[in-house]
Parts: C-alpha cells; sequence; structure tokens
C-alpha cells in the first residue's frame, strides 16, 4: 500500500484481491509442475505473504539490491520516462510508454516537440528520468490541447505505445467487449459473464452450468451421505 498512488497520499490499497489471484495462479502452476515431476510423493503449500513479496518484482530487487526505496509516482514507471498516464482536453485519459530513445524522437516529432529531441536535460532515458518533473509538465501541457482520441490516433499510426485509460463504462462499451462477454441463462434472467481468458485447441472456455440457487443440491447431497452410511 505503501508503493502505490503519490507521495502525498496515504496508502492507497488495490481495489480488487490481487494477490489472492496470484497465490491462486501459483498454486495451479505448483499443481500441474507436480503432475509432471517424478516427484512422489508431491505435497506443496502456496503462502499468500509469500507470493505478494515475489510478485512485487523490481520493487524489492531495487531495495535488496541498492537499497532504494521505490518512489510512490503514481501512473509513471520507477526507471522510464515518459511512461505513464496524461490527461487530454477533456479530463479523459490515456496512457503513453516510452521504452527508448528512438520512441522518443518520434513522439517528439508526431507532437510538435522537435526541440525537445537534442535538448540535453531529454535526450537519453537517465536525463528524462532525472528531469522528469520538467518533462512531464510539458508534455502534460501539450496534451491537454487535443482529445485522447486525437492523440492514441496519432500515436497507433507512429507505433508509440500507448492506451485510452477507461473507466469501468468505457470497458465494456469498447468493441472488443463484444469477444469477451457471453450470457448465462441463470434460471431468473440471463446474467451477462466474461469468457476465461485462454483457449484450448482455438475454442473459447464459457460454462454454461449456471450458479446453484439456494438449497437446490441440498436433497441430493443428503441422499449420497445416507447411501454412504
Amino acid at each position: 500500500m505503501l508503493t502505490t498512488g503519490i507521495e502525498s497520499d496515504p496508502p492507497i490499497k488495490v481495489p480488487f484481491p490481487v494477490f489472492d489471484i496470484i497465490t491462486g495462479l501459483f498454486a495451479a502452476l505448483y499443481a500441474v509442475a507436480g503432475l509432471y515431476s517424478n516427484i512422489r510423493p508431491f505435497y506443496t503449500e502456496v503462502y499468500l505473504y509469500d507470493s505478494a513479496l515475489f510478485s512485487m518484482s523490481i520493487l524489492h530487487l531495487m531495495y535488496l539490491i541498492a537499497k532504494e526505496k521505490p518512489k510512490r509516482l503514481g501512473s509513471a514507471h520507477t526507471n522510464i520516462a515518459p511512461y505513464q498516464a496524461f490527461k487530454d482536453s477533456q479530463g479523459k485519459w490515456f496512457a503513453v510508454a516510452i521504452g527508448n530513445d528512438k520512441q522518443w524522437e518520434t513522439l517528439c516529432k508526431v507532437t510538435g516537440l522537435d526541440s525537445l529531441i537534442n535538448d540535453p536535460r531529454f535526450k537519453s532515458n537517465e536525463n528524462r528520468v532525472k528531469n522528469r518533473d520538467q518533462l512531464i509538465s510539458i508534455l502534460q501541457e501539450v496534451f491537454s490541447r487535443n482529445t485522447r482520441e486525437y492523440w492514441l490516433s496519432l500515436f497507433e499510426k507512429a507505433k508509440i505505445p500507448s492506451s485510452p485509460v477507461y473507466d469501468i463504462d468505457e470497458v465494456f462499451n469498447d468493441p472488443y467487449a463484444n469477444y469477451v462477454l457471453f450470457e448465462l441463462n441463470q434460471g431468473f434472467g440471463n446474467i451477462k459473464q466474461i469468457k476465461e481468458p485462454a483457449t484450448i485447441n482455438g475454442k473459447e472456455l464459457a460454462s454454461n452450468i449456471p450458479v446453484p440457487m439456494l438449497g437446490e443440491h441440498t436433497q441430493e447431497i443428503k441422499q449420497r451421505f445416507r447411501k454412504k452410511a
């Protein structure tokens, strides 16, 4: 929580159980590893706290190797600039990820900031990170002159890594939502669900079994226990 947000914020949590999900994925991974290993018996335990630390990636490495505490940079990248979200003329957000100097030059050209290409403050990524505040201020002023759609269209043509930062309603208004959603008949009506994020042999995975209603299987379970007794 103390690595999320900006320096002036109180500790901020991620609004969904990210480490529960990661721990579950680790558990599935080790289970599959057990099936394919020649170790018998194979018993594994996967821990929430350990999985959380492991998945923090470069944050803990920065501290363990260089004793450097991660700065709270909001949407920005710790070691790359510019690599964060910006606001457009309508208050909508979009992210730009400049991973190398060639992309930086391209960004300068398509935004009309050619004079910054050889500016010693921003000529290399190291310089851009060092002068991050000045750089972001310049870019934000430019991006506030036009719409998110305008900038993303330019960046797509120029092959600059970028993406809209959607609000939840925009996520499901995007045409791609037609591919990830399906409807499940729950008995009292159809409910929209999200397909599993994978295919097997090219086939999409989507359950057609509704969630059990309250007490739906009570008698079946009782009968099975009576038979075992």
